[in-house]
């Protein structure tokens, strides 16, 4: 492992759309952090990612959970980049072929000082931390520099459907209890998308990764909190209990819609990268 300077960055992918759309809810907050020196990870190694069958995309904790690691496995530029902007490939332009074709493994450290403040924090605010320190390692090791605008793209409204949700209103859970929670499980049968007590917000996260290649926007007007499962049938593989597609479950169990719209999006153009050294 190398140490990493204190660099401030300038301002698909299926197995993505998950993490990219936890971090599409940070990317949306103000960027108070161009003000300030953003976090850093203490150090990292970066290597190139050997082929494994056993060995699939990721990013998480190393243990999970553990927050004094963040690990990158089977992962190219491109996909980095995304979890660091919380961005879609579709939000993404420019740069040399390489950063779609060469995959790296990445195991970083977080200070030993940063560890007990990030516990006191919520999962989001965890993951925000993370995606600055990944931007400072992508501006420091890639050379990464960026510009970002926002421009108008197709996308999709989601809409209570005629006759009403099909799901009641339910209490928050305990936020301690839900730090470490998943709600979204995919396998071989389907995906299964599972909110308890949670705003319609958080549920648009999950939705994002249901329907890539364009934003999925709330226009439910539901402002409380809900209880529902959602399954359907994932488009680039066939199921074992033919789940229907993610648009005809969504009517047929939870009574909402998509419908085609356009909506402002953030558009981020890579003007430098390199090949990171690798170590």
């Amino acid at each position: 492992m190398t140490q990493i300077r204190s660099i401030v960055a300038p301002a698909s992918i299926a197995t993505l759309c998950l993490a990219v759309g936890v971090l599409n809810a940070i990317a949306a907050a103000p960027r108070a952090e161009q003000d300030t020196t953003p976090p850093v990870f203490e150090v990292a190694s970066i290597k190139k990612y050997v082929p494994d069958p056993s060995r699939f995309f990721s990013f998480s904790g190393n243990p999970a959970g553990d927050l004094s690691r963040w690990t990158a496995t089977n992962a190219t530029a491109k996909d980095l980049i995304g979890v660091a902007y919380g961005l879609n490939g579709y939000q993404m332009t420019g740069g040399p072929s390489w950063i779609d074709a060469e995959k790296f493994d990445v195991d970083a450290k977080v200070d030993d000082s940063m560890v007990p403040q990030l516990k006191t924090l919520t999962h989001l605010q965890q993951q925000k931390q993370m995606a600055l320190m990944l931007r400072s390692l992508l501006a420091d090791r890639f050379k990464l520099q960026v510009t970002r605008s926002t421009k108008v793209v197709p996308a999709f409204g989601l809409v209570v459907a005629k006759g009403g949700p099909k799901f009641k209103e339910a209490p928050p859970p305990d936020p301690q209890s839900e730090r470490d929670y998943s709600p979204q499980g995919s396998g071989p049968s389907g995906v299964t998308i599972t909110m308890n007590g949670k705003p319609m917000s958080a549920f648009m996260i999950y939705l994002a990764g249901a329907v890539p290649g364009r934003p999925v926007i709330d226009q439910t007007g539901l402002k409380g909190t809900y209880a529902f499962t959602l399954r359907y049938g994932r488009s680039d593989s066939p199921t074992e209990n033919e789940l229907p597609s993610i648009f005809t479950a969504l009517e047929e169990q939870l009574g909402l819609r998509l419908e085609n719209t356009k909506a402002p999006v953030d558009v981020l153009t890579i003007d430098h990268i390199e090949e990171p050294t690798l170590n």
